[in-house]
């Protein structure tokens, strides 16, 4: 079973090496994934990141529910479980990284996947200073073979733009 899924994986990544090839001359990161970030940790699992979407996000936080990632993945066989963490990494110096949410994508089929994953609660924990927001996606095959991936989203953050003088003018004068 593992040596078929392994010649499954094999082929699927040599079908991809030419684009790989082509995007690899235009972008540094993996699968032209820029601003965003990712690593394989571990990769023993037959599970690959496709997409993340969005690449990078605003300082502001949405309505409770409306900030979300799409994460868009694809396994080779199915996987018993898919979960994510979401942290949150401020700028500031000496700031932690602050844990804000796990969500479970669940067990899937073979096939290609899409999973929501909320940002919103993270955002909030870093104030409008931007940063980082992380995930770190943990995917289990059939045969208790892992695979762990790290992406890390940039985050602007919000500066207040600093009055004009035309506005101090008029409100000195209130």
């Amino acid at each position: 079973m593992k040596h078929i899924r392994t010649a499954r994986t094999l082929v699927f990544t040599l079908a991809l090496c030419p684009w790989l090839h082509a995007t690899a001359a235009s972008a540094p990161s993996p699968l032209g994934m820029d601003p965003a970030r990712i690593e394989y940790l571990a990769n023993e699992a037959p599970f690959v990141v496709f997409d993340i979407a969005p690449r990078s996000l605003g300082g502001e936080p949405t309505r409770s529910g409306q900030g979300h990632a799409a994460l868009t993945f694809m396994a080779t066989d199915p996987l018993r479980q898919v979960s994510v963490a979401v942290a949150a990494r401020p700028d500031r110096p000496g700031a932690r990284a602050v844990a804000a949410v796990r969500t479970t994508c669940g067990p899937q089929i073979a096939g290609y996947h899409r999973c929501p994953i909320p940002t919103d609660v993270a955002l909030t924990h870093l104030d409008g200073d931007g940063g980082s927001i992380g995930l770190r996606i943990e995917a289990e095959g059939p045969d208790g073979e892992r695979s762990v991936v790290l992406i890390t989203l940039p985050v602007r953050a919000l500066r207040a733009a600093a009055p004009s003088p035309a506005l101090s003018e008029v409100a000195r004068r209130q």
